[in-house]
């Protein structure tokens, strides 16, 4: 099959270590593209010549850590008064009841 050996270089030869190459050639470009932009057409300074400097300074803050709540084992039902519940409906559902006292 003519061209087998240009699908397979694609596919499988492309992606070791090739993509990562790529990546830093385009982030360099990214970079020395952005800053000589900001510093020759916009005239800015000091750190505001990293490009989209705003996003960058901000990232920290768009990066939020969610950690999911530990999953409730029971006991038995005693043990349904320690927790205060908030929804009803979804006790209900899961034939639980809350204790009201």
């Amino acid at each position: 099959m003519p061209g087998h050996e240009l699908l397979t270089y694609v596919l499988i030869g492309y992606t070791t270590g090739h993509g990562l190459l790529t990546f830093a050639c385009l982030l360099l470009i990214y970079i020395i593209g952005g800053v000589s932009f900001m510093k020759f057409v916009r005239r800015a300074e000091g750190k505001e010549l990293l490009p989209n400097y705003g996003f960058w300074s901000n990232l920290p803050g768009y990066i939020k850590c969610t950690v999911p709540p530990p999953p409730l084992h029971f006991l038995d039902d005693s043990h349904l008064h320690e927790i205060a519940w908030t929804d009803k409906k979804t006790l209900r559902a899961k034939n639980f009841e809350p204790n009201d006292s």
